[in-house]
């Protein structure tokens, strides 16, 4: 009966060995190698989070939460494959996680992960997550200023306070020449991201009233930015802003135009940060048409 057990096993091993010596031969003929081989458990959350990918053009997408058999931290990874997911579930899949090597590529590694087994799945909020997968050194303080002008000002000030489209206590976060952006709470939890559409305008083309907001510093540019969010997988527009590009002396930076670590273009000894305005005027004539609005000007910087 020993024998027959140490057989079988033996088989099993062979059949094995023989398996991957064949893949391996395989991939080696296509320039491909494998270098690293594992399969574990991996709990996945119950809902992706915002990841930034800094490789060629920087963007935002979204990741999925994972801890691997034996860790407490969660990770991002962007891709399982033949996995299923649905948010509001917490899942736990058995996987194998794939090096591969090929010298002929730019980039000549690579993994790849593949549920083998969905050993749970659960519905459930997932505990401990990070609010976002981007480096809070990224994070900008958004600053916002605002000018009224109105008989009875105290409520147009206040409904800007508590207006949620103004991100008081927000910050964001700029990528790849400002064309990608992320609008996180003061918690640093993501409440919006996608790209941005850049035009540029003539600053006479803006209403007067944004003199009320002079920006700190010199003009360089005039622009109109228009915020695209990502919902779904589907692109669909946020808010557009009238925007001032605006330079301010910075003693310590004396690097050519590149984008320095908070995400703002920079030119020799200044930085060049966007003033965003926006004329609320009308909106709160029909909000509150008995406050005697004159004048309402919002402006976020950063």
């Amino acid at each position: 009966m020993k024998r027959i057990k140490w057989l079988s096993v033996l088989l099993l091993l062979a059949g094995a060995f023989c398996f991957a010596g064949c893949l391996n031969e395989d991939n080696e003929e296509d320039g491909v190698k494998i270098t690293g081989h594992k399969e574990y458990v991996m709990t996945v959350a119950s809902k992706k989070l915002a990841y930034a990918i800094f490789s060629g053009r920087d963007s935002f997408t979204e990741a999925y939460a994972v801890r691997k058999e034996g860790s407490q931290t969660w990770e991002p990874l962007m891709y399982i494959s033949d996995f299923d997911y649905e948010e509001g579930y917490e899942y736990e899949l058995r996987v194998s996680e794939t090096s591969y090597y090929d010298e002929r590529r730019s980039e000549p590694s690579w993994t790849e992960y593949k549920m083998l087994e969905l050993v749970n799945k659960t519905e459930k909020q997932s505990e401990g997550l990070p609010g976002s997968f981007i480096d809070e050194q990224c994070y900008n303080p958004v600053e916002v200023r605002y000018a009224v002008e109105a008989d009875n000002k105290a409520v147009i000030e206040n409904d800007i306070r508590n207006n949620r489209s103004i991100p008081f206590g927000c910050s964001y976060v700029f990528a790849y020449d400002n064309a990608n952006w992320l609008l996180a709470d003061a918690n640093n939890d993501v409440r919006a991201y996608g790209s941005v559409s850049r035009k540029n305008v003539d600053s006479s083309e803006f209403p007067e009233s944004y003199k009320l907001l002079p920006p700190d510093g010199q003009v360089l540019s005039s622009m109109e930015w228009t915020f695209y969010c990502i919902l779904n997988d589907a692109k669909t527009e946020y808010r557009s802003y009238d925007v001032f590009m605006v330079e301010r002396g910075d003693d310590n930076n004396t690097s050519a135009p590149v984008m320095n670590d908070k995400h703002y273009m920079t030119t020799a000894g200044t930085n060049v940060h966007p003033w965003l305005y926006e004329d609320l005027t009308e909106y709160y004539k029909a909000k509150y048409p008995d406050a005697g609005v004159k004048t309402v000007v919002v402006c976020h910087t950063f």
